[in-house]
């Protein structure tokens, strides 16, 4: 009321003196005085808020001189004051509380903080009984808790027992074995009792060609390469091209390629001869030669000779036990009379008549051979030499390769004669045998996880080629390396695209509540 007032009367005094200002404006001109005026002081009013201070923000308060000078002070800021006040309250498990605390009446600043909602706690319930699940024939019961703050509790409820067996996915007995195109049967036994049920065990999907059922054959195995044929499941009419083992079967010559023991006259020797389809080499008696080395010693006589007629006896083999008869000359003892003898009426200047000649050693090469020849009439035995023939007997076993041969192209070595040591340079014949690496050369059929695939090999020394099994794999292919890629793809994640084969993680593809891949159950 007090500042009203003085407002007012400053309105008054300021009209009068602009009432006085435009008086003296329209007095006539008069006469112009020079004087001198003192200099002018102002003189400020009691002074007025033209703004008012905060509880944070300085205010103003404004002086107006009668000259209308005017000059301002600043208005200390007022500060906040506590005088509200909210009262806290706690939280509980169902209701919320309040932060509470003082506020500034003036400006509410700290009153939504005061006023702060501490949300309701919620239970803190600890369990007081362990639920149990039931079984076929055991009862079980719910969980039983209560609240550790306030007296909120769930209680225990006994739950019935189901009378339904909880199957097990093992196999515990196998009635029926399956087989890659038929299921098989078996028994489960319950997870909670001894409760057992027969099941199907699904096909396996996966042939089995233990039984080696060879349908036919491709590449014919040798005695030390395999081969390559198709061969049929043991449990129904699938097949797949794999390896026919090597046969271990070598293929004997007759020609020795080596002597170990010479055969004599009467005892058969030791060789080897080697197999047509490989390196490998057998060892095999080389008969006895049957040519005995007679000597001239008469070892028995079977008649004794007279004076013109010969006589027989046994002579024996130089090598072995083995003997023949041989004739024994006429003793040449006549008892002639009047120029003729008495015994055996042969003149004494008769000519000699002698057969054929009867061999008892051949000749050789190199060494003459021994016979006799006998007279017709009077039986004189004269021995025989006859010449060596000069004609070596060349075996067939090379003793020394001076170029080898190979699948095309001839080689030479050397063979010795059976009689002496002279030796004679041959051709060896090219051996129609390739030399084949085991490095296949082209892919023709590649191998799967379980099926043989088909490669060449090229010779060594031509360009000529063979057909050679390349091995089953054993690596299945599937659409996306599953183990390493999470992606599915069109519901094939773990089985093999080729064979069918189910990998124990794969993705489970289920049909009527049961997985279509094995026997695991939603």
């Amino acid at each position: 009321m007090k500042n009203r007032n003085v407002l007012r009367l400053l309105v008054l005094v300021m009209a009068l003196v602009m009432t006085l200002v435009v008086a003296s404006c329209n007095k006539p001109e008069e006469p112009e005085v020079t004087t001198t005026e003192a200099p002018h002081e102002h003189a400020f009013d009691a002074g007025k808020v033209t703004k008012e201070a905060t509880c944070t923000e300085k205010g103003v308060k404004t002086f107006t001189c009668a000259c209308g000078e005017t000059k301002t002070e600043e208005i200390a800021a007022l500060g906040h004051n506590t005088e509200g006040t909210v009262a806290h309250k706690d939280a509980t498990c169902t209701e919320a509380g309040v932060e509470g605390g003082t506020y500034c009446t003036r400006c509410n600043d700290g009153k939504a903080a005061a006023e702060k909602v501490i949300a309701a706690l919620g239970h803190d319930m600890q369990e007081t009984v362990a639920a149990v699940e039931p079984t076929c024939g055991t009862a079980g019961n719910t969980k039983g808790e209560k609240c550790s703050r306030c007296d909120h509790e769930i209680k225990s409820e006994t739950i019935e027992a189901t009378g339904k067996h909880t199957w097990g996915t093992e196999i515990i007995e196998t009635i029926t074995a399956p087989t890659c195109g038929v299921a098989g049967e078996g028994k489960v036994k319950c997870e909670h009792c001894d409760a057992t049920n027969n099941v199907e065990i699904k096909a396996t999907g996966a042939h089995t060609f233990e039984n080696k059922n060879l349908l036919s054959t491709l590449i014919a195995a040798t005695c030390g390469k395999d081969g390559h044929g198709t061969y049929k499941c043991d449990n129904c009419d699938a097949t797949k091209e794999d390896v026919i083992p090597a046969t271990g079967d070598h293929a004997w010559g007759t020609d020795i390629v080596e002597t170990i023991t010479p055969a004599t006259c009467g005892a058969a020797g030791k060789g080897k001869v080697g197999c047509a389809n490989c390196d490998a080499t057998n060892e095999v008696e080389i008969p006895a030669t049957g040519n005995h080395a007679f000597g001239t010693e008469i070892i028995e006589t079977i008649t004794a000779p007279t004076c013109g007629v010969a006589g027989e006896g046994k002579v024996e083999c130089a090598n072995c036990d083995a003997t023949t008869n041989v004739p024994i000359p006429a003793t040449e003892e006549h008892t002639w009379a009047e120029g003729v003898c008495s015994v055996c009426g042969v003149a004494a200047d008769h000519e000699h008549t002698f057969g054929e000649v009867t061999t008892i050693n051949n000749p050789t090469c190199v060494d003459d051979g021994t016979g006799y020849k006998v007279c017709q009439e009077c039986g004189k035995v004269e021995n025989v030499v006859i010449n060596a023939t000069g004609e070596h007997i060349w075996g067939t076993e090379i003793v020394e390769v001076i170029k080898a041969a190979t699948c095309v192209a001839e080689g030479s070595g050397k063979v010795k004669c059976a009689t002496c040591d002279a030796t004679q340079e041959k051709v060896i014949p090219a051996t129609g045998k390739h030399t084949f690496g085991d490095a296949i050369t082209e892919t023709l059929v590649p191998a799967t996880c379980v099926n043989a695939g088909k490669g060449l090999v090229k010779c060594a020394d031509c360009d000529a080629t063979e057909e050679r099994v390349i091995p089953a794999t054993g690596v299945h292919s599937y659409l996306v390396d599953y183990k390493n890629n999470a992606q599915r793809f069109e519901n094939f994640w773990g089985i093999c695209t080729v064979c069918g084969y189910v990998d124990e993680d794969h993705e489970h593809i289920l049909e009527n509540g049961k997985c279509k891949y094995c026997e695991d159950f939603e």
